[in-house]
C-alpha cells in the first residue's frame, strides 16, 4: 500500500523558486559547500522529520503513535545514574574480557578519587547512557533490577554484566509508584501494521531473548526488513527501555520507518521533500551572507540612515522638545542658561531643580505632531489662540525643540524599519554581484547541475 501526499505551494524570502536569484543563490550555496555542512544538515533533518510526521498523521490512526497520556503505576521504580558501556552480542571473549577490564580500570579510578562530581565526569566521557532517570521493571533485565535493589541510596554498585552490557550503577532514590508516560497501545501498533502488510517474527524475538542471536527477519513488508543488527542499534539508543518494552517501542520504530519508505515513493512527496531541502538551503546562505554579516553592522546601518533620510520623512512633521510655562522672567532667563548648555534629556531633571521647594515651572515635552497635544498645536504649530492654553500663574512662555519632517537620527522607532531596508540593499548587491559571476561563466558546472537537479525534481 502506497501513500498519498497533497502538497501545496509555499514562498519564500521574497524569491519564487524557479526566479533566476533564487537559482543563482542556491548555486552560490553549492559553491560554498553548505549543502555538506553539519549546520545545514541538523536544521534540515528537524524540518525533513518533521513534514514525515505532518504527512503520517493525516493518515487515519496514525495520529495515536504520535500521542501519549501520563499515569501512575504500581510499580517499583528507581533514579538512577550509571556508567554503561554496550556489550554487543557477537563479540568475542577476549573482547568482552577487554571491555570488562576497562569498565574495572573506570571503576577503580573512582575509587581512587570517590567523589560525586568524579563519578559524573566519568559517565559524561565513556558512558552510553549519560542521562539521570527513573527505570521500572519493565525498562531494565533482571539482572540489572537485581543489583540496584539491593543498593542503598546514594551507593554505587561495582561492575556488573547484563545481556545489554557493563554497568556501573548509583542509585539516587527509589519509590513504589511511578509516573509514566503511557505510548501508543501496543494492540493498536500491531493493527495498523498489519493493515499496511508489516508483520512482526515473534519467533525471532524469543530467539534473541533465549539464544542471544537470531538470522530471522524481526519485522518485514514488500518495503523493508528489520533484523537482529537494526535491533541491537535502536536498543543503544533507548538504554532506558529493556525486555518487552523495547520490543514494543521496537515495533513502533520500524512501522514509522516502513511508512516513510511508502513515502518516499509518492512523487507528491518527493517534490515536498526537493522542496523542502531547496527552501533551508536558502534560507542559510542568505542567512550568511546577509543577516550574519550587516545585521548586526551598526556602522553601515547608520551611514545607510544617512543617506536615505528622506525616505523616512513622516506624513506630518512634528515637533521635538519642550514648552515651558514660568513664573516669572527671571526663572525663564536662568532655565534657558541651563538648558541651552545641557542635552535634551537632561531637561527633565534641571526642570525638577527649579520646582523642588514650590512649582516655579510648568511645561510639555516630547516629540508631538499636530494634533496630539491641543497647547502644541497652539504654541508651536499655531493652530488654535494661545491664551486659550495659557498656564494661570505662569505668565512667561519659551518653546525650546525644533520641527522636524523625519527622524533625526536612528532611534527604536525607526531602527526597525530602516534595518529591513538596509539588508535589502545589500541582498541587491550580492545579487548583481551573482548575476555578473553568472553572466562571466564563473560558475562551476557542478554547481548549477546541483540546482538544476533540485529544482527539477
Amino acid at each position: 500500500m502506497l501513500l498519498v501526499f497533497v502538497v501545496l505551494p509555499s514562498k519564500l524570502l521574497g524569491a519564487t523558486a524557479d526566479s533566476l536569484f533564487y537559482k543563482l543563490k542556491l548555486a552560490e550555496a553549492y559553491e560554498l559547500g553548505l549543502d555538506k555542512t553539519l549546520e545545514f544538515q541538523l536544521a534540515h533533518g528537524r524540518h525533513k522529520e518533521q513534514a514525515y510526521l505532518d504527512a503520517l498523521r493525516k493518515i487515519k490512526d496514525i495520529s495515536s503513535l504520535f500521542t501519549s497520556t501520563i499515569s501512575v503505576l504500581d510499580s517499583k521504580s528507581y533514579l538512577v545514574r550509571q556508567l554503561f558501556i554496550p556489550v554487543g552480542q557477537r563479540i568475542s571473549p577476549l573482547e568482552e574480557t577487554c571491555l570488562t577490564q576497562f569498565a574495572d580500570s573506570l571503576f577503580e579510578s573512582y575509587l581512587s578519587h570517590p567523589s560525586e562530581p568524579y563519578f559524573k565526569e566519568i559517565i559524561k566521557k565513556f558512558s552510553a547512557d549519560k542521562k539521570t532517570h527513573w527505570i521500572n521493571e519493565l525498562e531494565e533485565t533482571v539482572e540489572f533490577h537485581q543489583v540496584v535493589s539491593q543498593l542503598k541510596h546514594q551507593e554505587i554498585s561495582r561492575p556488573f554484566l547484563t545481556p545489554k552490557g557493563i554497568h556501573v550503577v548509583q542509585k539516587l532514590d527509589e519509590s513504589d509508584q511511578l509516573e509514566v508516560v503511557k505510548e501508543a497501545d501496543i494492540a493498536a501498533v500491531e493493527e495498523i501494521m498489519l493493515r499496511f502488510g508489516i508483520f512482526a517474527d515473534k519467533d525471532a524475538f524469543k530467539q534473541i531473548d533465549r539464544q542471544g542471536h537470531t538470522d530471522l527477519s524481526l519485522v518485514y513488508s514488500e518495503f523493508n526488513s528489520f533484523n537482529q543488527e537494526d535491533y541491537q542499534r535502536f536498543a543503544l539508543g533507548n538504554t532506558s527501555k529493556g525486555g518487552e518494552l523495547l520490543q514494543q517501542e521496537f515495533l513502533k520504530y520500524c512501522l514509522v520507518k516502513d511508512l516513510k519508505s511508502r513515502l518516499n515513493e509518492d512523487l507528491s512527496f518527493t517534490i515536498k521533500l526537493s522542496s523542502l531541502f531547496n527552501e533551508d538551503l536558502y534560507k542559510l546562505i542568505y542567512d550568511i551572507k546577509i543577516y550574519r554579516e550587516f545585521g548586526n553592522d551598526s556602522i553601515g546601518l547608520a551611514q545607510f540612515f544617512d543617506e536615505h533620510k528622506e525616505d523616512y520623512r513622516w506624513s506630518k512633521p512634528k515637533f521635538q522638545g519642550l514648552l515651558v510655562f514660568c513664573k516669572s522672567n527671571k526663572i525663564r532667563k536662568e532655565l534657558y542658561n541651563l538648558l541651552s548648555t545641557s542635552p535634551l534629556k537632561d531637561w527633565p531633571q534641571i526642570i525638577k531643580i527649579f520646582n523642588k521647594e514650590k512649582e516655579q515651572i510648568s511645561y510639555e515635552m516630547g516629540t508631538f505632531e499636530e494634533g496630539d497635544n491641543p497647547t502644541i498645536d497652539s504654541f508651536v504649530f499655531k493652530k488654535g489662540k494661545k491664551r486659550k492654553f495659557k498656564r494661570k500663574g505662569f505668565p512667561k512662555t519659551q518653546v525650546y525643540g525644533e520641527i522636524l519632517s523625519g527622524p533625526k537620527q536612528l532611534d527604536r522607532k525607526v531602527i526597525d524599519t530602516v534595518l529591513v531596508d538596509y539588508l535589502k540593499s545589500k541582498e541587491l548587491e550580492w545579487e548583481e554581484y551573482l548575476l555578473s559571476k553568472y553572466n562571466a561563466g564563473k560558475y562551476s558546472p557542478n554547481s548549477l547541475k546541483s540546482v538544476n537537479n533540485q529544482t527539477s525534481n
